[in-house]
C-alpha cells in the first residue's frame, strides 16, 4: 500500500464547483498522475468496507478494448442516469464508481482527463451530470468495462 499526498493546486483546471467539493475530482487527477508510473490501479472510495479478499481482482485480464473492472450499480439506480445521459445500451450497465480497477495506460492514451474536464465544463449547472465524476466515468468507459461481482462493494 502506498499513500500519495496530492496538493489541491490542480483545482483551477476544473469548471466552477459551486455545489461540489473539489475532493470530487481527486479521483480524476489521481488516475492521470499515477498513469505515468503504475500499470493498474484499484480505486476504492473511502466509505467502502472491504469484508473479503481483493486478490481475485488480480486475475482480471484486460484485453481487447476492455480496460476497467467495475460493479453495476443497484437496479433502481439504472434508469434515471441512463435516461439523463441518453446513451443507448446504458440501462443495466451503469456502474457505481466507488470501486474501479483500471488499466491506467488506457486512461492516459484516451486522454480521459481532458475529456472529463470538457464534459464538466459543458454542463455548468450540473443538470446532465448530476453524479459528476461517476456519470463522466460511465460515459468514458461505456462498452469498455468488465463487470465484477457486487461482493467487492
Amino acid at each position: 500500500v502506498r499513500i500519495y499526498k496530492v496538493s489541491n493546486a490542480f483545482i483551477d483546471i476544473f469548471p466552477s464547483l459551486k455545489q461540489w467539493s473539489y475532493a470530487t475530482f481527486f479521483r480524476l487527477v489521481a488516475f492521470q498522475y499515477l498513469s505515468e508510473t503504475i500499470e493498474n490501479l484499484l480505486y476504492i472510495d473511502a466509505d467502502v468496507i472491504c469484508k473479503g479478499s481483493l486478490a481475485g481482482l488480480l486475475d482480471i485480464n484486460f484485453d481487447g478494448d476492455k480496460f476497467a473492472a467495475v460493479i453495476k450499480d443497484v437496479p433502481f439506480m439504472q434508469e434515471k442516469p441512463a435516461k439523463r445521459l441518453a446513451i443507448e445500451g446504458l440501462p443495466g450497465n451503469y456502474f457505481n464508481a466507488g470501486v474501479v480497477y483500471l488499466q491506467l495506460e488506457a486512461w492516459a492514451k484516451n486522454d480521459f482527463m481532458n475529456k472529463a474536464i470538457a464534459m464538466l465544463a459543458s454542463d455548468p449547472q450540473h443538470t446532465k451530470y448530476k453524479c459528476l465524476d461517476q456519470d463522466i466515468l460511465n460515459i468514458l468507459f461505456f462498452g469498455h468495462c468488465i463487470f465484477i461481482s457486487g461482493d467487492y462493494d
